[in-house]
């Protein structure tokens, strides 16, 4: 069975903690950290997103996810068009 690295692999073991919790890091991973954007995606409201991330220890890696560009500002320029380097 082919599983996606973005997810994690389901076992015996797995608890829906684990699986609430890479949710929640995939939610961050996929939207920089922008927590308003993870709440459109899921249905979260903020108050929920935010206690999640807190049950789960993930303040660091939503911290070190706002360090990443955002999608659009590394895709590349349409031709002809001027932008601020």
């Amino acid at each position: 069975m082919d599983v996606e690295s973005d997810f994690i692999a389901l076992d015996i073991e797995t608890t829906w903690l684990d699986v609430e919790r890479e949710y929640i890091k995939y939610l961050l991973k996929e939207t920089c950290g922008n927590v308003s954007l993870a709440c459109k995606y899921s249905g979260y409201s903020r108050s929920r997103l935010y206690k999640l991330i807190g049950v789960h220890g993930l303040h660091e890696f939503m911290r070190v996810c706002r360090l990443r560009k955002p999608l659009a500002a590394i895709q590349p320029k349409k031709a002809g068009e001027v932008g601020h380097e």
